[in-house]
């Protein structure tokens, strides 16, 4: 589960259960920075391919990140993380909670595929505006589709974000170190 969210500590508890993930964080290793570059590419171009073929999917343009991807990060609490990649899916809705439902439905199956727990049910920032469903695995790793919109009397204008990010495997958690694995990887 993410830090930067906070969750009522039931909630927490059940969520924990479902996703193999604890308040103190994963219940598996993290994946070696080479596999996972692997991995959560090939999981992440499933997902947003998914995204884009929704019959449903209320028009949304989809775009990769500006940002640099993929990026490392050493957190807080030691852990590396890798963000693989992001997307945003730009477009005009009537309701974001029957959006994110919706696109949730669609990403399920490739979840499964790749031997990941359905998305969870749709959460809410404590201070409101954000809305988010998410699959967290027994490693840390978390496939996001998070929502937000900006109301006006005729339309809503949605952004949906695509993330893919968790803890990794690696003695040193830098861009020197992200590099090289690129490059193995070719």
């Amino acid at each position: 589960m993410r830090a930067s969210r906070t969750v009522p500590a039931g909630l927490a508890v059940a969520l924990a259960a479902l996703t193999g993930c604890t308040p103190e964080g994963p219940t598996e290793q993290a994946p070696p920075l080479d596999e996972a570059l692997t991995t959560y590419t090939n999981l992440y171009d499933d997902v947003l391919a998914a995204l884009q073929e929704t019959p449903d999917a209320h028009d949304l343009t989809w775009a990769e990140s500006l940002a640099t991807y993929p990026s490392v990060t050493e957190q807080e609490d030691g852990l590396c993380y890798l963000f693989v990649t992001s997307a945003n899916g730009a477009g005009t809705i009537d309701d974001a909670k029957e959006l994110l439902a919706s696109l949730a439905a669609q990403v399920d199956p490739v979840l499964e595929e790749h031997g990941l727990e359905p998305m969870s049910e749709q959460q809410h920032s404590e201070h409101g505006g954000d809305i988010w469903v998410e699959s967290v695995s027994a490693n840390g790793w978390s496939v996001e589709l998070g929502g937000g919109g900006q109301s006006s009397p005729e339309h809503q204008d949605a952004v949906v974000e695509l993330s893919i990010d968790g803890p990794v495997a690696t003695d040193t958690c830098t861009d020197a170190t992200l590099e090289q694995a690129l490059a193995d990887a070719g």
